[in-house]
C-alpha cells in the first residue's frame, strides 16, 4: 500500500480522453445539429481535488465540441485538445513539457544557476520580453484571419484554440514585466511582422488552391511562427534562470510548452491531411470547380 501512494504521490499530471470517460458515452444532438454531451459532476469534484493537490489536467479527444472546451473552462483543465486523432503526440507533448517542470509546476533546478554579469543578462532578457509582447500582440490580431482562411474543421478549431492561449501569453508576459520591474512595453518585433506578412501571402495564394493544399500551406506559415516563438521564450526562459528569477522562468516556460504542443499539433493536422490526398480524399481544385460551373453553364 505504501509504495502505491509513494507512486499517486508522484503524478503530476492526469490526462483524460472525453466521450466514455468524462461523460456516459452517448452521442446528444439539439434541433439545430449542435453535440451536447452529458458530464457527471462527481468527475469534476475529483478533478477539482486533484488540481488542489497539485496535479495539472489536461484533455485529449479526437472529437471537437464547443461544449467540452465549456466544460473544460468550467473545471480551469490546464490543457485542452480537440480534434486530435494521434493522441500519442500531443501526449507526448505534454509529457516532455512536464519534464521540463520540477514538483508542483516549479522550473527544474538545473536552468537556475547565478550568471556572471546579473544586471546585462536582466537588461538582455526585458528587450527580449518587450519583443515577446509585441510579437504576441501582432498574433492575437492575425489568427483570426487564419481561423477565417482554414478549411478543415480540426484545423479551424486548432488555431481558435492557439488565439485564445496567445491572449494567455500576452497577460502573462505583462506579469512577468511587472516580476522583473520593467514597464509592460513592447518594441516591434520585425521577425513576427515578416512571418506574419509571408501567412497574409500565403492566405490569399491558397484562394486559388484546393482545400488540403491551402490548409497545409497554411499550416507551415503557422509553424514557422511557432518556431519563432519557441526559439523566443527558451532563450528568454534561459535568460531568467540563470539571473535567480525562477518564477519568471515558470511563468515563460508554461507559455513555451504550449507553443511547442501547438507545433506538434499543427504537425499531426497536416500527417492527416496529406493522408486524405494519398488516398484521394480532398476535393477538387477550386479553379477546376468554377471551369467546370461554367461550362455547365454554357
Amino acid at each position: 500500500m505504501h509504495q502505491v501512494y509513494l507512486k499517486a504521490k508522484a503524478i503530476r499530471l492526469a490526462i483524460f480522453d472525453v466521450d466514455g470517460v468524462l461523460t456516459d458515452g452517448g452521442l446528444h444532438y439539439s434541433d439545430s445539429g449542435e453535440e451536447t454531451k452529458i458530464f457527471d459532476v462527481r468527475d469534476g469534484h475529483g478533478m477539482k481535488m486533484l488540481q488542489q493537490s497539485g496535479v495539472a489536467l489536461a484533455v485529449i479527444t479526437s472529437r471537437s465540441s464547443r461544449c467540452v472546451a465549456r466544460r473544460a473552462e468550467n473545471l480551469g483543465i490546464d490543457h485542452v485538445f480537440q480534434g486530435v486523432e494521434d493522441k500519442v503526440t500531443a501526449f507526448q507533448a505534454l509529457a516532455a513539457a512536464q519534464e521540463t517542470e520540477g514538483v508542483n509546476g516549479s522550473v527544474d533546478d538545473r536552468t537556475t544557476s547565478s550568471a556572471g554579469d546579473p544586471e546585462m543578462i536582466e537588461q538582455l532578457l526585458v528587450e527580449q520580453l518587450r519583443n515577446l509582447l509585441n510579437a504576441e500582440g501582432q498574433l492575437v490580431k492575425a489568427l483570426p484571419k487564419m481561423v477565417k482562411a482554414a478549411r478543415a474543421e480540426s484545423l479551424k478549431f486548432a488555431l481558435e484554440n492557439h488565439l485564445e492561449e496567445t491572449k494567455e501569453h500576452v497577460e502573462r508576459l505583462k506579469e512577468v514585466f511587472g516580476l522583473v520591474g520593467a514597464p509592460a512595453k513592447g518594441k516591434p518585433c520585425k521577425g513576427m511582422q515578416g512571418l506574419i506578412e509571408e501567412g497574409q501571402e500565403v492566405i490569399e495564394d491558397g484562394q486559388e488552391l484546393e482545400d488540403a493544399a491551402a490548409d497545409l500551406a497554411l499550416i507551415a506559415a503557422a509553424q514557422k511562427v511557432e518556431h519563432y516563438e519557441i526559439s523566443a521564450y527558451g532563450t528568454a526562459r534561459t535568460m531568467a534562470g540563470q539571473i535567480g528569477l525562477p518564477a519568471v522562468a515558470e511563468i515563460l516556460n508554461r507559455s513555451l510548452a504550449e507553443e511547442e504542443i501547438a507545433d506538434n499539433l499543427m504537425t499531426q493536422l497536416a500527417r492527416e491531411l496529406m493522408s486524405e490526398s494519398r488516398t484521394g480524399l480532398t476535393k477538387e481544385p477550386r479553379r477546376t470547380r468554377t471551369a467546370a460551373a461554367a461550362g455547365d453553364d454554357a
